[in-house]
């Protein structure tokens, strides 16, 4: 999110390729993108979905831990 926006959608392409959903990748690689640009403008948006899936995961994760622990489940 620090780097200056990509000049082309080219650019953008390959900045958010591997944060791109499985559906999307189907057929196209990063050196070979597609006529057009479903990420174009909002590139960034690929990523943040990334670590918000993420955040959410370790998040939930940490719910339970903590429930398991204040109800004496786990031996910490």
């Amino acid at each position: 999110m620090s780097e200056p926006v990509p000049a082309t959608p080219q650019k953008a392409f390959r900045i958010a390729f591997d944060a791109m959903p499985p559906e999307m990748k189907q057929g196209r690689s990063p050196d070979d993108p597609p006529d057009e640009y479903p990420l174009w403008p909002l590139w960034y948006v690929a990523w943040a979905f990334h670590f918000v899936k993420l955040a959410g995961l370790l998040f939930t994760l940490g719910l339970v831990l903590d429930t398991l622990w204040q109800r004496g489940a786990l031996p910490f």
